[in-house]
Formats: structure tokens, C-alpha cells, sequence
């Protein structure tokens, strides 16, 4: 065995490293997780443009004028007018088509009488 305290010339039994640790591996997962912190930030920030463009495209929306109502209890009155009207009375639609509405109790007697399937039920 050789005595270490022999240069290294000439005591071959003793080696040294020249370096610390390997500079290409950890160059190259330093560039792999900048790559990886670069993407992550890319997608966050197009998410959230997206979900920012989403509202202000529905802010920007053309909605009809508002409308204050000035009696409330006069509009409920003349929208149940107007749906008791379309519920109870007969009017053409399309006179040219031969479309006719009918009361919403007439049709459904109509349909009594025929059946769903369109075929007179059974009487009873």
C-alpha cells in the first residue's frame, strides 16, 4: 500500500474529484422547470384573460332601455288581461294557414275525446 502522503503522481490508490457535482444534469433540470413554471404561468394567464373577456363581452351586451314601473299592480293587471285573453278566447294566427287558437279548456277536451294517440278513447 502506498503512503497518502505521496503526491498523487505517483500514488495511484488516491483520486480525487474534480468537481462537485455534474454541471449538464442540473443545467438541464433547471431549463426543464423554467420551461415547466413558464407554461404553467402561459395557461393561468389564459385562463383568466378568458374569464375576463367573458365579462366584459357580457357587460357589453345591448340590453333594452330599463324600465322603471311606475305601478306595478297596473302591469300584473294588464299581463293577466293579456293571458287570460290568449287562455280563453278564439283567434286566428294565421288566417292564410287556416291556424286557429283555441281556448286552453277546448283543447283539452278536444284531446279527451280523441285521445292522445289521436284515436277516439274508449268510453267508459
Amino acid at each position: 500500500m502506498s503512503d497518502p502522503s505521496e503526491p498523487i503522481a505517483r500514488n495511484r490508490d488516491i483520486a480525487y474529484e474534480t468537481q462537485d457535482w455534474a454541471v449538464r444534469p442540473v443545467v438541464w433540470a433547471l431549463l426543464g422547470v423554467s420551461l415547466l413554471v413558464i407554461v404553467a404561468l402561459g395557461a393561468l394567464r389564459m385562463i383568466f384573460v378568458k374569464a375576463s373577456s367573458d365579462a366584459s363581452r357580457a357587460l357589453t351586451v345591448p340590453m333594452a332601455a330599463p324600465r322603471l314601473q311606475v305601478s306595478p299592480q297596473v302591469d300584473i293587471a294588464q299581463l293577466r288581461t293579456r293571458e287570460d285573453h290568449d287562455l280563453n278566447t278564439y283567434y286566428w294566427v294565421d288566417r292564410d294557414k287556416g291556424l286557429v287558437h283555441i281556448p286552453i279548456d277546448a283543447a283539452m277536451k278536444k284531446v279527451v275525446a280523441q285521445g292522445l294517440d289521436g284515436f277516439p278513447s274508449a268510453p267508459k
